[in-house]
């Protein structure tokens, strides 16, 4: 689920910022750690490190043109996650 909700936010960025590149880098599950982690990249926009746990996206770290701007946030659904990310990055453009 959460790939699809990536997809529409990329489609997003390209019709509104198509000069941003959009990266998501998944991390390898650990043995001791059982949530999904990956790292989120918007260009040199933002950048945030999440990981799933249950139905929430944690954010471990978000930076916004690399000044850190939040150490810690929750998410109960992907499409406020990506309604986050689309704020954050017109926030950032204007």
């Amino acid at each position: 689920m959460t790939f699809f909700y990536f997809q529409k936010f990329a489609t997003w960025l390209q019709k509104h910022f198509p000069m941003e590149p959009f990266v998501v880098e998944w991390l390898p599950l650990s043995l001791f750690d059982s949530h999904a982690h990956f790292s989120l990249c918007v260009g040199d926009l933002l950048t945030a490190d999440v990981h799933v746990q249950g139905g929430t996206l944690v954010v471990k770290k978000f930076v916004s043109k690399g000044d850190l701007a939040y150490q810690t946030a929750s998410f109960d659904s992907h499409e406020t996650f990506a309604q986050f990310l689309k704020l954050a990055i017109k926030r950032l453009t204007s």
